[in-house]
């Protein structure tokens, strides 16, 4: 599978098979890594894994930085 996002995009985009919960098996995954601010600070921003179930549509988070 191939990527969608358009060129120039921060984001790093990966297609892969995961398990998805909702689907109740192992499904292909749009994975991003994305930087996301915390609370009410914009200059808070950590590093989040996104992951996107492509048959149902059923978004993960990851917290990448637990220090």
């Amino acid at each position: 599978m191939s990527s969608t996002r358009p060129t120039g995009d921060p984001r790093m985009t990966v297609d892969r098979v995961e398990a998805c919960d909702d689907c109740e098996g192992e499904m292909p995954h749009s994975v991003t890594i994305e930087m996301r601010a915390e609370g009410a600070s914009i200059f808070s921003r950590e590093p989040y894994r996104v992951a996107e179930c492509l048959e149902c549509g059923c978004e993960t988070t990851w917290r990448m930085n637990n220090a």
